[in-house]
């Protein structure tokens, strides 16, 4: 069961990469990366990966609060199949997904889905006070 899981992940991802190179002008995106400084890139790039680890450790707590433990692995894995299925999907398939892979990994599968609301609810307070701050 778990190889169906990881090949409709790899095929998923795989579908999203054909439509990015078919539907996205890459000549525009060079030339607009072309006028962004190597130093605002680069810490445009560490702030996305650290909001990503972030997010990823939210997560994790979040399911731990609720009661139910995973290992590091099985939560990266079930947090990079949210965030996958996120883009077609939202906040169901986030949820969803990431309760798939954490049965798994004997996580609750209503644990896992309420405590993908608890995060989502989580962050959208923390980007609504960055707003306010803003």
């Amino acid at each position: 069961m778990r190889s169906k899981k990881t090949i409709f992940i790899g095929l998923l991802t795989i579908f999203y990469v054909i439509g990015i190179v078919y539907f996205v002008d890459f000549d525009d995106v060079a030339k607009m990366v072309a006028r962004i400084s190597g130093g605002s890139l680069f810490i445009a790039t560490a702030l996305i990966i650290l909001a990503h680890v972030f997010a990823l450790i939210r997560s994790g707590s979040v399911i731990g609060t609720l009661g139910s433990n995973a290992d590091w692995r099985s939560l990266f894995l079930a947090f990079s199949a949210g965030n996958i299925t996120n883009l077609s999907l939202n906040v169901v398939g986030q949820s969803l997904s990431r309760a798939m892979v954490l049965r798994d990994a004997g996580v609750p599968f209503s644990i896992s889905v309420l405590g993908t609301y608890i995060e989502r609810i989580m962050a959208a307070g923390l980007l609504f006070a960055f707003s306010l701050a803003g």
